[in-house]
């Protein structure tokens, strides 16, 4: 009777070390009674997405997406995959609430991924949220595309697999960054930085495929060094390209005048103030 509630537990999912404690039996005595079990399906689920230790499985992956271009383009922006010790960690932080949405939902699509840790924490001026997943499947996958996440790092390059040849793509990745890194003053100034030349050269390329006029420029700022930035020339051929491409989405001015109003909206009126719809 024992051996067969051991191996109906296994058949549902449940590791070694659970079984042991529901029975009442040591581990070795319930892998001898089990270990020649097939999982039913449902039962290989949860053994990957709840026990603690096992490394969780992924949708098979085959192609670059636009879902995956969003998710690589936020993650180098906004966010970090990092690994310590055993843990293998992907975060990303935003103000903007349907960004973030976007964000667990293009993990779901692309990965399979639905246990995201969601944290809400309060900025000096506005909260933001701090998305967090835990899967070794998923960082080395990302890592497929991009040699290190930091852009502080000189060593930080997309791979050959980060093709972002075909249009789409390149609005994607810019509209990631713009969202993450851009910003728009009150006098109507795009721009957006990054610790990169290496990415602030390719941004630089793909808008000029678009044929939006801009501008590299360098600063220094102490302790954490030098920093390029984009700035885009004021020109209604540049406002108009740039809304139509919706380069700034869903995000949220962080700081400044404008703080805690859309992107967009805030370029709206500057369209409208000088007249450039």
């Amino acid at each position: 009777m024992i051996k067969q509630k051991i191996q109906q537990l296994r058949r549902e999912g449940n590791s070694y070390g659970e079984i042991s404690r529901l029975v009442g039996f040591s581990k070795s005595y319930v892998r001898k009674v089990a270990k020649h079990i097939q999982m039913s399906k449902e039962g290989k689920l949860r053994y990957h997405n709840e026990v603690s230790g096992i490394i969780k499985l992924i949708k098979p992956q085959t192609k670059l997406t636009k879902e995956k271009v969003r998710i690589l383009g936020n993650l180098l922006f906004d966010g970090s995959v990092n690994r310590s010790k055993h843990h293998y960690n992907i975060m990303y932080v935003n103000t903007s609430k349907k960004l973030v949405e976007e964000f667990i939902s293009d993990m779901k699509k692309c990965y399979g991924a639905t246990t995201p840790h969601v944290k809400k924490e309060m900025g000096k001026k506005l909260p933001y949220f701090r998305i967090k997943y835990s899967s070794k499947l998923i960082y080395e996958d990302l890592h497929k595309y991009i040699i290190t996440f930091s852009t502080a790092n000189s060593k930080c390059k997309l791979k050959d697999a980060f093709d972002l040849s075909a249009l789409e793509y390149s609005r994607l990745f810019l509209q990631s960054f713009f969202t993450n890194e851009g910003s728009i003053s009150n006098s109507g100034k795009i721009s957006g930085d990054s610790k990169s030349k290496e990415i602030i050269n390719l941004l630089s390329n793909m808008l000029d495929k678009f044929c939006i006029c801009h501008k590299i420029c360098t600063y220094s700022k102490e302790k954490y060094g030098l920093f390029y930035k984009i700035y885009l020339k004021i020109s209604k051929e540049n406002y108009n390209k740039f809304s139509q491409l919706d380069l700034f989405c869903n995000s949220v001015v962080s700081k400044g005048y404008n703080v805690g109003k859309l992107k967009k909206e805030v370029l709206n009126i500057q369209m409208t103030k000088r007249n450039y719809f």
